[in-house]
């Protein structure tokens, strides 16, 4: 693929708000990528959160009791 037909695909990939979980990209990511970890490291991407942060951007995750 050459870096014109990447940039383009990103691009298209990228105007989905992957973050809410009822985007139609979430099952392609669930199924291509651990089940979180993708979502976090873009939400991490602009700098540290605490998980109330995390828990507002990426819908759908949860905090498992301990």
């Amino acid at each position: 693929m050459m870096e014109t037909e990447q940039v383009a695909t990103a691009t298209r990939l990228l105007a989905h708000d992957t973050f809410d979980n009822k985007c139609v990209l979430r099952p392609i990511m669930d199924q291509t990528t651990s089940r979180w970890a993708t979502l976090i490291i873009s939400a991490l991407i602009a700098g540290p959160h605490r998980f109330a942060r995390l828990h507002a951007r990426v819908g759908g995750i949860m905090k498992f009791p301990h």
